[in-house]
């Protein structure tokens, strides 16, 4: 017995030893080099072992330094833009004594073989016959026509890919009478988001005011919700461009979900300069809408076309409290996606509209997407 217990005292202390010798390594986590790096992407990296800990994890993308971490786990978000190409992560962990490590990752591009590398990205939903997503679709199965010329298609992503999500609420004069139930609403419908959505919330009447920004946290998101009061006009055509411009540069998955009773009385823009700026940047609309919004035949066609346009939906209600059932449709509608890219085979920078078409093999599933975008050249951000 004493003998047995005398060799793995020699053996535990061997191992201290080893690891007390071992320099600490830093290895680069997420992403990997078989990843597309586009939209809000989480960055991370492990340190082996553990101890030393480093005083700073620094990443760059590039050559340039995104985020600084100086605590354990060394990990943080990082908006990559619609513009799918290849990217350099590389992380630097420095330790207190000045010793250094050093690790880097080289991320996957659209292959394609015109000689411009900018990417058209499409958020496209298909469903069964009952209305379900319809997973495990791979890149050969989607078709995607560009004024009726087929393009080379590549699959970003699918399935629950984080999206930035702005919720923008009603307070014009209109809402008076159904403010609370907007409160409730829109606590019901934040809580059934995915914890890989970063969510926003803005108020608007004539105009829009952010009430909290994208890195807002849960429990603060919604802090401003007991002091809205409703008063002022409506504006929702002026709101929806708005909304884009707070959304278009913050990544490939962006959507707009709009509060409203559907009066719009006050915009100095018109439906189709909303549409335009919705599909000139990819960006989802969803509406959740009572009142007039429900009870107008042409109105609620309107928005409802408007929605489907840009790959969303409507979804209307006598009432906001009666709409409840609707939000985990709509949660579950942007989780379950995919994320498609192409490279255009007509260079990008005349400006003008081109239609798509999203199309898959199986006729019995429904392809829900944007029906077309302006070929604008953009030098970084997204489309």
């Amino acid at each position: 017995m004493s003998v047995v217990r005398f060799v793995l005292i020699l053996t535990a202390a061997g191992l201290v030893g080893a690891q007390a010798g071992r320099s600490p390594a830093v290895t680069v986590l997420e992403p990997t080099p078989e990843t597309f790096l586009v939209g809000p992407t989480r960055l991370r990296a492990a340190i082996v072992p553990e101890e030393p800990a480093p005083v700073s994890v620094v990443f760059h993308v590039d050559g340039v330094e995104v985020c600084r971490i100086v605590e354990a786990p060394y990990a943080c978000q990082w908006d990559a833009g619609s513009r799918v190409a290849e990217r350099v992560v590389r992380v630097v962990a420095t330790f207190g004594d000045g010793r250094r490590s050093v690790a880097a990752v080289r991320t996957r591009q659209v292959r394609v073989s015109e000689t411009h590398v900018e990417s058209v990205v499409v958020s496209t939903h298909v469903t069964d016959e009952s209305g379900r997503f319809v997973p495990g679709l791979t890149a050969p199965d989607f078709a995607i026509l560009e004024d009726g010329v087929p393009q080379a298609v590549q699959l970003l992503g699918a399935g629950e890919i984080p999206a930035e999500v702005l919720l923008a609420l009603d307070v014009s004069r209109s809402m008076e009478p159904e403010i609370e139930d907007l409160k409730v609403a829109v606590r019901e419908f934040a809580a059934s988001l995915p914890d890989t959505a970063h969510v926003a919330v803005g108020a608007f009447n004539s105009n829009l005011f952010l009430m909290s920004p994208f890195e807002s946290d849960a429990r603060s998101r919604l802090a401003g919700l007991d002091r809205l009061r409703a008063w002022g006009t409506t504006a929702i055509h002026d709101t929806m461009i708005r909304a884009v411009d707070l959304l278009r540069d913050r990544g490939a998955r962006r959507a707009l979900v709009l509060f409203t009773d559907g009066e719009d009385v006050s915009s100095r823009a018109s439906i189709d300069s909303a549409r335009i700026a919705l599909q000139s940047h990819d960006v989802l609309l969803y509406i959740v809408a009572s009142g007039r919004a429900a009870a107008d035949r042409s109105l609620r066609t309107q928005l409802a076309d408007l929605a489907r346009e840009t790959g969303g939906a409507a979804y209307f209600a006598a009432r906001l409290s009666r709409t409840a059932d609707h939000f985990h449709d709509i949660a579950t509608d942007m989780a379950n996606q995919y994320l498609l890219a192409f490279s255009p085979k007509r260079p990008l920078g005349d400006g003008r509209w081109r239609d798509l078409t999203v199309r898959v093999g199986d006729p019995r599933y429904h392809v829900r997407a944007r029906t077309g975008y302006f070929a604008r050249r953009h030098t970084g951000g997204g489309r």
